[in-house]
Protein backbone atom coordinates (compact mmCIF):
# COMPACT_ATOMS: atom_id res chain seq x y z
CA UNK A 1 0.00 0.00 0.00
CA UNK A 2 1.18 3.52 -0.84
CA UNK A 3 2.94 5.25 2.06
CA UNK A 4 0.29 7.99 1.93
CA UNK A 5 -2.24 5.51 3.31
CA UNK A 6 -2.62 3.49 6.49
CA UNK A 7 -4.12 0.01 6.43
CA UNK A 8 -6.35 -1.41 9.16
CA UNK A 9 -7.51 -5.02 9.30
CA UNK A 10 -10.76 -5.59 11.21
CA UNK A 11 -11.49 -9.07 12.59
CA UNK A 12 -14.27 -9.80 15.05
CA UNK A 13 -16.40 -12.38 16.81
CA UNK A 14 -14.05 -15.38 16.77
CA UNK A 15 -15.85 -16.90 19.78
CA UNK A 16 -13.05 -19.28 20.76
CA UNK A 17 -13.42 -22.29 21.17
CA UNK A 18 -16.25 -22.08 18.63
CA UNK A 19 -13.93 -20.42 16.10
CA UNK A 20 -13.55 -21.41 12.47
CA UNK A 21 -9.96 -22.64 12.28
CA UNK A 22 -9.81 -22.57 8.47
CA UNK A 23 -11.27 -19.09 8.17
CA UNK A 24 -8.90 -17.75 10.81
CA UNK A 25 -5.87 -19.36 9.19
CA UNK A 26 -6.82 -17.61 5.94
CA UNK A 27 -7.25 -14.32 7.77
CA UNK A 28 -3.84 -14.65 9.43
CA UNK A 29 -2.27 -15.52 6.06
CA UNK A 30 -3.83 -12.35 4.64
CA UNK A 31 -2.50 -10.32 7.56
CA UNK A 32 0.97 -11.73 6.92
CA UNK A 33 0.73 -10.76 3.25
CA UNK A 34 -0.51 -7.18 3.72
CA UNK A 35 1.22 -6.35 7.04
CA UNK A 36 -1.43 -3.82 8.12
CA UNK A 37 -0.57 -0.82 10.26
CA UNK A 38 -3.28 -1.90 12.71
CA UNK A 39 -5.26 -5.02 13.47
CA UNK A 40 -8.45 -4.35 15.42
CA UNK A 41 -10.06 -7.29 17.18
CA UNK A 42 -13.69 -6.23 17.42
CA UNK A 43 -14.57 -8.16 20.56
CA UNK A 44 -16.00 -11.59 21.42
CA UNK A 45 -12.60 -13.11 20.72
CA UNK A 46 -13.27 -15.70 23.43
CA UNK A 47 -16.81 -16.91 24.05
CA UNK A 48 -16.53 -17.12 27.88
CA UNK A 49 -19.29 -19.71 27.82
CA UNK A 50 -18.57 -20.91 31.34
CA UNK A 51 -19.35 -17.55 32.98
CA UNK A 52 -22.47 -16.81 30.94
CA UNK A 53 -25.92 -16.75 32.50
CA UNK A 54 -27.16 -19.58 30.25
CA UNK A 55 -27.57 -23.22 31.19
CA UNK A 56 -24.29 -25.07 30.79
CA UNK A 57 -23.33 -28.23 28.95
CA UNK A 58 -21.60 -30.28 31.63
CA UNK A 59 -18.92 -31.25 29.10
CA UNK A 60 -17.94 -27.59 28.66
CA UNK A 61 -18.67 -26.11 32.06
CA UNK A 62 -15.19 -26.62 33.51
CA UNK A 63 -13.03 -25.81 30.49
CA UNK A 64 -12.60 -22.05 30.85
CA UNK A 65 -8.81 -22.29 31.20
CA UNK A 66 -8.59 -24.40 28.05
CA UNK A 67 -10.70 -21.87 26.13
CA UNK A 68 -8.57 -18.96 27.37
CA UNK A 69 -5.40 -20.84 26.39
CA UNK A 70 -6.80 -21.37 22.88
CA UNK A 71 -7.65 -17.67 22.66
CA UNK A 72 -4.12 -16.69 23.66
CA UNK A 73 -2.65 -19.16 21.16
CA UNK A 74 -4.75 -17.68 18.36
CA UNK A 75 -3.76 -14.11 19.24
CA UNK A 76 -0.14 -15.24 19.31
CA UNK A 77 -0.53 -16.50 15.74
CA UNK A 78 -1.68 -13.04 14.67
CA UNK A 79 1.28 -11.48 16.48
CA UNK A 80 3.79 -13.88 14.91
CA UNK A 81 2.38 -13.09 11.46
CA UNK A 82 2.58 -9.32 12.05
CA UNK A 83 5.34 -8.61 14.59
CA UNK A 84 5.37 -4.85 14.00
CA UNK A 85 1.63 -4.22 13.66
CA UNK A 86 -0.25 -2.21 16.28
CA UNK A 87 -2.98 -4.46 17.70
CA UNK A 88 -6.06 -3.30 19.59
CA UNK A 89 -8.59 -5.58 21.27
CA UNK A 90 -12.04 -4.03 21.80
CA UNK A 91 -14.21 -5.33 24.59
CA UNK A 92 -17.29 -7.23 23.40
CA UNK A 93 -20.37 -8.42 25.22
CA UNK A 94 -18.80 -11.85 25.73
CA UNK A 95 -15.79 -10.29 27.47
CA UNK A 96 -18.32 -8.42 29.63
CA UNK A 97 -19.54 -11.82 30.81
CA UNK A 98 -16.37 -12.02 32.88
CA UNK A 99 -17.03 -8.61 34.45
CA UNK A 100 -20.59 -9.60 35.33
CA UNK A 101 -19.42 -12.84 36.87
CA UNK A 102 -16.98 -10.98 39.10
CA UNK A 103 -19.69 -8.54 40.18
CA UNK A 104 -21.78 -11.50 41.27
CA UNK A 105 -18.75 -12.90 43.08
CA UNK A 106 -17.18 -9.73 44.51
CA UNK A 107 -14.70 -11.63 46.69
CA UNK A 108 -12.87 -12.47 43.43
CA UNK A 109 -13.09 -9.03 41.81
CA UNK A 110 -9.87 -7.77 43.34
CA UNK A 111 -7.77 -10.36 41.55
CA UNK A 112 -6.01 -8.74 38.57
CA UNK A 113 -5.38 -12.23 37.21
CA UNK A 114 -9.11 -12.59 36.42
CA UNK A 115 -9.38 -9.60 34.10
CA UNK A 116 -9.63 -10.39 30.39
CA UNK A 117 -6.27 -8.73 29.52
CA UNK A 118 -4.54 -10.75 32.25
CA UNK A 119 -6.23 -14.03 31.35
CA UNK A 120 -5.23 -13.66 27.70
CA UNK A 121 -1.78 -12.22 28.54
CA UNK A 122 -2.33 -9.26 26.24
CA UNK A 123 0.65 -7.33 27.63
CA UNK A 124 2.92 -10.18 26.59
CA UNK A 125 1.46 -9.99 23.08
CA UNK A 126 1.67 -6.18 22.98
CA UNK A 127 -2.09 -5.89 22.39
CA UNK A 128 -3.97 -2.91 23.81
CA UNK A 129 -7.35 -3.58 25.44
CA UNK A 130 -10.02 -0.88 25.34
CA UNK A 131 -13.75 -0.18 25.02
CA UNK A 132 -13.63 1.39 21.56
CA UNK A 133 -11.33 3.27 19.21
CA UNK A 134 -11.99 6.68 17.67
CA UNK A 135 -9.52 7.10 14.83
CA UNK A 136 -9.44 9.84 12.20
CA UNK A 137 -13.13 10.60 12.75
CA UNK A 138 -14.05 6.91 12.41
CA UNK A 139 -15.41 4.90 15.35
CA UNK A 140 -14.56 1.24 15.89
CA UNK A 141 -16.68 -0.57 18.50
CA UNK A 142 -18.06 -4.03 19.17
CA UNK A 143 -21.66 -2.99 18.56
CA UNK A 144 -24.74 -2.34 20.68
CA UNK A 145 -27.76 -3.14 18.53
CA UNK A 146 -29.26 -6.37 17.22
CA UNK A 147 -32.34 -5.12 15.43
CA UNK A 148 -32.92 -5.80 11.73
CA UNK A 149 -31.41 -2.46 10.68
CA UNK A 150 -28.56 -2.39 13.17
CA UNK A 151 -26.14 -0.45 10.93
CA UNK A 152 -28.70 2.30 10.53
CA UNK A 153 -29.25 2.37 14.31
CA UNK A 154 -25.53 2.66 15.01
CA UNK A 155 -25.23 5.50 12.50
CA UNK A 156 -28.26 7.25 13.93
CA UNK A 157 -27.04 7.02 17.53
CA UNK A 158 -23.32 7.67 16.98
CA UNK A 159 -23.78 10.28 14.25
CA UNK A 160 -20.41 9.49 12.67
CA UNK A 161 -18.84 6.89 10.39
CA UNK A 162 -17.79 3.66 11.99
CA UNK A 163 -17.66 -0.13 12.13
CA UNK A 164 -18.93 -2.85 14.44
CA UNK A 165 -19.35 -6.60 14.71
CA UNK A 166 -21.66 -8.24 17.25
CA UNK A 167 -24.51 -9.12 14.85
CA UNK A 168 -22.55 -11.63 12.76
CA UNK A 169 -24.11 -10.04 9.68
CA UNK A 170 -22.96 -7.80 6.83
CA UNK A 171 -24.75 -4.50 6.57
CA UNK A 172 -23.90 -0.97 5.44
CA UNK A 173 -25.79 2.28 5.83
CA UNK A 174 -24.83 5.67 4.39
CA UNK A 175 -26.23 9.12 5.07
CA UNK A 176 -25.57 12.56 3.64
CA UNK A 177 -26.80 15.91 4.94
CA UNK A 178 -25.49 19.40 5.60
CA UNK A 179 -22.92 17.94 7.98
CA UNK A 180 -21.40 15.82 5.22
CA UNK A 181 -21.21 12.15 4.26
CA UNK A 182 -21.18 9.35 6.82
CA UNK A 183 -21.36 5.56 6.65
CA UNK A 184 -21.65 2.70 9.11
CA UNK A 185 -20.43 -0.83 8.44
CA UNK A 186 -21.43 -4.03 10.20
CA UNK A 187 -19.04 -6.87 9.46
CA UNK A 188 -19.56 -10.61 9.88
CA UNK A 189 -17.94 -13.12 12.22
CA UNK A 190 -15.17 -15.75 12.28
CA UNK A 191 -16.89 -18.42 14.34
CA UNK A 192 -18.09 -21.86 13.30
CA UNK A 193 -21.86 -22.15 13.83
CA UNK A 194 -21.67 -25.94 13.65
CA UNK A 195 -19.55 -25.99 16.81
CA UNK A 196 -22.07 -24.01 18.83
CA UNK A 197 -24.50 -26.45 20.40
CA UNK A 198 -27.07 -23.76 21.05
CA UNK A 199 -27.03 -22.64 17.38
CA UNK A 200 -26.01 -25.63 15.27
CA UNK A 201 -29.54 -26.93 14.72
CA UNK A 202 -30.97 -23.55 13.77
CA UNK A 203 -31.10 -21.77 10.44
CA UNK A 204 -29.31 -18.51 11.26
CA UNK A 205 -28.86 -15.42 9.13
CA UNK A 206 -25.17 -15.04 9.96
CA UNK A 207 -22.31 -14.33 7.56
CA UNK A 208 -18.60 -14.76 8.07
CA UNK A 209 -16.49 -11.76 7.17
CA UNK A 210 -13.60 -9.39 7.79
CA UNK A 211 -12.80 -5.90 6.55
CA UNK A 212 -9.86 -3.83 5.39
CA UNK A 213 -9.95 -0.07 5.86
CA UNK A 214 -7.55 2.34 4.18
CA UNK A 215 -7.12 5.76 5.75
CA UNK A 216 -5.44 8.58 3.87
CA UNK A 217 -2.75 10.14 6.02
CA UNK A 218 -3.27 13.74 7.11
CA UNK A 219 -6.93 13.36 6.18
CA UNK A 220 -10.20 11.82 7.42
CA UNK A 221 -10.81 10.18 4.05
CA UNK A 222 -11.21 6.41 4.18
CA UNK A 223 -12.18 3.43 2.06
CA UNK A 224 -13.72 0.23 3.41
CA UNK A 225 -13.42 -3.15 1.72
CA UNK A 226 -15.84 -5.58 3.34
CA UNK A 227 -14.75 -9.14 2.61
CA UNK A 228 -17.39 -11.87 2.88
CA UNK A 229 -16.36 -15.48 3.46
CA UNK A 230 -18.03 -18.52 1.93
CA UNK A 231 -17.25 -22.01 3.22
CA UNK A 232 -14.39 -20.48 5.27
CA UNK A 233 -12.80 -19.03 2.13
CA UNK A 234 -12.41 -15.55 0.67
CA UNK A 235 -10.65 -13.76 -2.15
CA UNK A 236 -8.62 -10.58 -1.79
CA UNK A 237 -6.45 -8.91 -4.42
CA UNK A 238 -6.70 -11.92 -6.77
CA UNK A 239 -5.69 -14.51 -4.17
CA UNK A 240 -7.84 -17.07 -2.37
CA UNK A 241 -7.42 -17.57 1.37
CA UNK A 242 -8.79 -20.03 3.91
CA UNK A 243 -10.67 -23.24 3.45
Amino acid sequence: MDKDYETVLWVSDHHVPYHDVKAIKGTIDLAKDIQPDKIIFGGDVVDFYQVSSFDKDVNRAFKLQQDVDKGHEMLLQYRCACPDTEMIYLEGNHEVRMKRYLKKNPELSGLRALTVPALLELDELDIEYRDNLFYKGFLFKHGDYTNKYHANKELEVEGISGMAGHNHRHQMMARSDRRGDRAWYSVGHLSDVAKQDYMSNKAVNWQQGIAIIHFKKRSKRFHVTSIPLSSSKFIYNGKEYGG
